[in-house]
This record gives structure tokens, C-alpha cells and sequence, in this order.
């Protein structure tokens, strides 16, 4: 992940720390039926595919982005019930729907899903065809 992210320093390598695992897999206690806990399924459905892919989620991160998930889905129901009270109470959702969106950005940056996060990862972009070819015309661009 240092690598892909630019911050690789090979003084500070840690040759022990441990590669990806597998694939995410959603942790059990979101099989809940809740407003929040199906939101957070459908947070985790739209989101998790492409984290997987572009190497920032993996099967020992699941229960963080899982959790990332479902501070997002809590900022959204809070929202919608500060928005239902109108000037009954709203004070109270929105302080708790502020927390949520406070616990989600700090859990986001870690999968590089806010804005300022994602510049420092770097993905690995898929092969398309010929490498070769490719540099040979990219060189003839040049000259």
C-alpha cells in the first residue's frame, strides 16, 4: 500500500508486514434488518468492488471499511430524522449525524475514499493490449 499510496521509504520498510488476503468479506453483524444496517449492505455493495480492486480493501480490512460503511449509513439516517423533527429536537440528530460523518471521513481516508486521500493512492492501471507497442509509439511521440 506504500507503494501504490508514494509514501514507500525503504529505511522504514517493515519486512514482516503482512500482504493482502483475499478478497472482503462482509463481517456477519451486518446481516441485521434495520434502516442502517441495510444501508450499509447497499454502502458496501457500491463501494467495496472497486476498493477491492484498486488494492485498498482486502479480506483483513474487511470489519474497517464494514464499519466505515455503517458510520455513513448512521450519518444519513440521522440527517433524514433531524430533517423529519424539524424544530423538534434536530440539535440532537445532527450532533449525533456530525459524530457519524466525523468516525466515517477518518475510516474513509484509510481506503482512500475522500477526495484529499485519493491523490496520495496510486492504482495500478490494467494492461490494455501490446506493453511493447505501446512505449514504442508513446517514444515516437516524443522524437
Amino acid at each position: 500500500l506504500k507503494i501504490e499510496r508514494g509514501t514507500y521509504r525503504a529505511h522504514r520498510d517493515n519486512p514482516d508486514q503482512p500482504e493482502p488476503d483475499g478478497p472482503p468479506k462482509l463481517p456477519p453483524w451486518h446481516g441485521k434488518r434495520d434502516r442502517i444496517s441495510k444501508r450499509a449492505t447497499e454502502l458496501w455493495d457500491e463501494l467495496a468492488p472497486e476498493a477491492t480492486e484498486n488494492g485498498t480493501l482486502c479480506r483483513r480490512w474487511s470489519e474497517a471499511f464494514a464499519n466505515y460503511c455503517m458510520e455513513q449509513a448512521k450519518y444519513e439516517e440521522f440527517n433524514r430524522l433531524a430533517r423529519r423533527r424539524g424544530e423538534r429536537e434536530p440539535k440532537v440528530f445532527y450532533a449525533m449525524a456530525d459524530k457519524a460523518l466525523d468516525r466515517a471521513t477518518r475510516l474513509a481516508g484509510k481506503f482512500g475514499l475522500t477526495a484529499s486521500d485519493n491523490t496520495g493512492v496510486k492504482v495500478k492501471k490494467p494492461t490494455t493490449g501490446d506493453e511493447q507497442g505501446d512505449r514504442f509509439l508513446a517514444s515516437k511521440k516524443g522524437a
